[in-house]
């Protein structure tokens, strides 16, 4: 998602897109540093990103793997381990 700001030296729209803490003005050619707010917001959402992209191959190597291994490591054992990780966080986190 590209968001963007004024530029401090000529008013314009600057476009930032979430990568890095300066950027170039296409109008008056100064480089500007981006706003700290949405610096912080895109460090944040990458960091976000990573921590899921963690999370998913902890589950992965933590839970569905070891119960493919004692299952036999049969295609069935391996869709039982999803269904049953599946269930456990979905009756964890959708209760009613």
């Amino acid at each position: 998602m590209t968001s963007s700001f004024n530029c401090p030296n000529c008013g314009a729209q600057i476009p930032y897109s979430n990568e890095g803490n300066t950027t170039r003005c296409p109008f008056c050619g100064s480089e500007i540093p981006v706003p700290a707010e949405m610096a912080n917001e895109a460090s944040a959402k990458k960091l976000r990103s990573k921590v899921w992209t963690w999370a998913i191959i902890f589950i992965f190597f933590v839970f569905i793997l070891p119960t493919c291994l004692t299952v036999g490591g049969s295609a069935f054992g391996f869709l039982g381990a999803i269904v049953s990780v599946i269930v456990s966080i979905f009756t964890t986190f959708f209760r009613h």
